[in-house]
C-alpha cells in the first residue's frame, strides 16, 4: 500500500482571538484556521529504487543463466571422462591358484604342531577348524586382491573309513577361482577348500 504524501501545514492571515483565563489578556488561539498544501512528489527516489530492483532482477536472471552453463559444461565433461574410462581397456587381475595353496600349506603347519601331540578330540576340532580359517583370512587380506572369498574346513578323525567333501556353486571361471587342500596324520584329517569371487 503507497503512504501518504506528507503536508506543509501553513497558518492563515485571519486568527480568532480569545481570553487568556490565566492572565485576562487577548492572545491568538492556536485554533487558528490552516492552509494545507500537499508536500513535493517524492517519486524520484521510488521510482529509482523499482529501476534498481528491475536491474537487480536483471543481474540475478544473468547470474543463473551463467551458472546453468557452468553445471552444463560440468555435465558434459563429467559424460565424456566416463565414456574414456568405458573405452580404455580392462585389467583383469586373474585368481592365482598356487598362492592359495602355499597359503593352505602354511596353516596346515599350525593344525599340525598343535595335534602332533594329541590325537583326536572332538572337544578340540573348533580350535583346530578356526586356527586355519583365522590364519587364511588375515593372509588373503594382506594380499589385497580384487576378490572375496569363502573358506570351507572340516576337521574329522582318521579312522581309515574316509570321507568325500562336495561342494557346489555357480562361478565365472574366466575371472573367479577355486583350490583345495588337504592333510592328515595317524588320528585326524583336515580338509579346506577356497573359492574366490571376483570383484573386478
Amino acid at each position: 500500500m503507497a503512504e501518504a504524501p506528507p503536508v506543509i501545514v501553513q497558518p492563515d492571515a485571519a486568527s480568532e482571538t480569545a481570553l487568556d483565563a490565566n492572565h485576562g489578556t487577548a492572545t491568538n488561539a492556536s485554533e487558528s484556521a490552516v492552509t494545507v498544501q500537499p508536500a513535493a512528489s517524492h517519486d524520484g527516489p521510488s521510482d529509482n529504487a523499482a529501476e534498481g530492483a528491475r536491474g537487480g532482477g536483471q543481474d540475478a536472471a544473468a547470474t543463473s543463466e551463467g551458472d546453468a552453463t557452468e553445471g552444463e559444461a560440468g555435465a558434459e565433461q563429467a559424460t565424456a571422462q566416463t565414456k574414456k574410462k568405458k573405452s580404455e581397456p580392462r585389467i583383469i587381475v586373474p585368481f592365482n591358484a598356487e598362492e592359495m595353496d602355499e597359503l593352505i600349506k602354511q596353516a596346515f603347519t599350525l593344525v599340525e604342531k598343535e595335534c602332533e601331540k594329541e590325537e583326536y578330540d572332538n572337544g578340540r576340532v573348533k580350535v583346530w577348524r578356526s586356527l586355519v580359517e583365522d590364519y587364511l583370512v588375515r593372509k588373503v587380506m594382506g594380499l589385497e586382491r580384487p576378490f572375496k572369498y569363502c573358506f570351507y574346513v572340516s576337521v574329522m578323525q582318521n579312522s581309515g573309513d574316509g570321507g568325500n567333501v562336495v561342494l557346489g556353486g555357480y562361478c565365472q571361471p574366466d575371472v573367479d577361482g577355486f583350490t583345495s587342500g588337504h592333510w592328515e596324520n595317524e588320528s585326524v584329517l583336515v580338509d579346506v577348500v577356497v573359492v574366490a569371487f571376483s570383484v573386478q
